[in-house]
């Protein structure tokens, strides 16, 4: 017999004999019963070119025993299917006696340099663990839905960074059922459900590290064609996957995801975790928001964080922004945030890049000594101006302001104080609740009743002013902004008879008109 040529790459063992003849092992470990192994045979010249398929015990003969029967029963125009495998016994067991050794290390010089391999150019390295961080219902898992998706088809990225590589997906959900969840949200992304594998929470148990670790494997192998093909794989969530360990310890939660990351190496799989935030509200380093422990985001090669738009914080919260935005990348340099929204029925909906980064989205909200700000009087200032004339549309308004030099969020602190409405103005024959944004000032004064106070202000020979915002009267005693007491204050119409008299209204204001 003739010796095989032996390649190891992407952690597979290849003995090729030629003529299409191969076997490929992969997992091999010396455990108490010898080496143990997870083989693959391959002969081509057979109508089912896979002829054997199983995890041995190689030095147990029984096992290998049946093994050999499988092999002979299958394709019996080998005839020394007994020596070939003793072949691959004694290699295999000499490259674990090896790799038990004290390595030595490598010398520079020796090694050659390859590039950075990317599922998603500078956002997700392939063949590395990457962590997807998140305050529960932003659609952190809507999300890894559309990205599997785009895998599964090889379809274009978000951001226009070229196409995703056409490969499988293995998903393992601890929370989300199969049927009513995770394959209708597939299916709205338009995903090739026949290149995705699913793994249910009543199934996940086999696969929780570290002993679930070969399971893991031996299901990425399986869908990969030949070694390295790509492939993405999502646990949701990370925590449940990495076992019984205090999360806490840096240590423990490293001992758990330094295997994953050998098997994202070996396999050159992409592995995304997804976690939720912890509850330190008020940590703006967005590092230490990813799981209880730092070590999470540390032994992750890229840590990508949603969270809502800061821009949005008014609005319904079915109907606000989310970013998706890089926190750490140190493969690569880091790409713009991606803007997106959940639209009905559940479909991420991409809507470009912002100019925002992870330490953005977790400041906290302006302190009460910032009220008063000299960009907040400016804010509120330019408001009354441009909508002196009636309403207009929001996008109009945002893009004046930033024109102006005042910020998104300044604007809707100031719109909030004026008491400005917001309302949708759909076109005719539109769906209601699909029109655009619309901004008016707040019309707190009931018909008639401007009018009068005005009258009754000229009877006392009193001077008064016209309000900027309401066009109401308002105190010439008070005239520092333009605002009368109650858009000052932001407070409505139907605020109590008190509150109206220290904003300097009359007694008589009380009667009926």
């Amino acid at each position: 017999m003739s010796g095989p040529t032996i390649r190891e790459e992407h952690g597979a063992t290849t003995f090729d004999w030629g003529a299409g003849l191969t076997i490929e092992a992969r997992h091999v470990v010396r455990g108490v019963r010898g080496v143990r192994a997870t083989l693959r045979v391959v002969d081509l010249s057979c109508e089912n070119t896979t002829v054997g398929r199983g995890t041995v015990s190689l030095d147990d003969l029984r096992e290998r025993g049946q093994f050999l029967g499988t092999l002979r029963q299958r394709d019996g125009k080998v005839s020394d299917w007994d020596a070939k495998l003793l072949l691959v016994t004694e290699h295999l067991a000499s490259k674990e006696d090896e790799a038990q050794a004290v390595s030595q290390g490598v010398l520079a010089s020796e090694v050659t340099p390859v590039p950075v391999r990317w599922t998603w150019q500078n956002r997700m390295p392939a063949g590395r663990v990457q962590i997807i961080g998140g305050d529960p219902d932003l659609g952190k898992s809507m999300v890894t839905c559309d990205l599997a998706a785009r895998v599964s088809v090889g379809g274009p990225w978000p951001d226009g960074a070229g196409l995703a590589p056409r490969g499988r997906v293995l998903m393992l959900s601890a929370e989300d059922n199969i049927e009513d969840t995770i394959v209708p949200r597939l299916q709205r992304h338009d995903a090739d459900l026949g290149r995705i594998r699913l793994i249910g929470p009543q199934d996940i148990d086999g696969y929780i590290l570290p002993d679930g670790l070969d399971s893991l494997e031996e299901r990425i192998c399986e869908l990969q064609d030949s070694p390295g093909d790509p492939v993405l794989v999502i646990l949701d969530p990370l925590e449940v996957f990495i076992g019984a360990i205090d999360t806490h310890k840096s240590a423990e939660v490293r001992a758990a995801l330094a295997p994953l990351e050998g098997l994202a190496q070996r396999t050159r799989s992409t592995i995304d975790g997804i976690s939720h935030l912890n509850k330190k509200s008020t940590e703006t380093t967005p590092l230490y928001r990813f799981g209880a422990s730092l070590a999470f985001v540390a032994a992750s090669r890229s840590a990508l964080l949603i969270a809502y738009h800061p821009e949005d914080a008014d609005e319904p919260e079915n109907e606000r922004r989310r970013v998706f935005v890089t926190a750490k990348g140190n493969l690569g340099p880091k790409p713009p945030a991606l803007v997106y929204r959940i639209v009905d029925p559940g479909v991420v909906k991409w809507e470009g890049t912002a100019e925002i980064s992870a330490y953005q989205l977790l400041a906290p909200p302006p302190k009460g000594g910032e009220e008063n700000s000299p960009q907040l009087d400016e804010a509120k200032s330019f408001l009354c101006t441009v909508l002196a004339a009636g309403a207009l549309p929001y996008s109009e308004i945002e893009a004046e302001a930033k024109s102006a030099g005042i910020s998104t969020r300044t604007l809707r602190r100031a719109k909030e104080k004026l008491g400005i409405q917001a309302f949708r103005r759909n076109k005719e024959g539109e769906p209601r609740g699909t029109g655009s944004w619309y901004w008016k000032l707040c019309d707190h004064w009931p018909a008639g009743y401007a009018e009068r106070f005005m009258e009754l202000k000229q009877k006392r020979n009193a001077e008064i002013t016209v309000c900027l915002c309401c066009e109401g009267p308002a105190p010439a005693e008070r005239p520092d902004d333009g605002l009368c007491s109650v858009c000052r204050d932001g407070a409505p119409w139907q605020a109590n008879r008190l509150q109206r008299w220290k904003s300097g209204q009359p007694k008589e204001w009380d009667g009926e008109v």
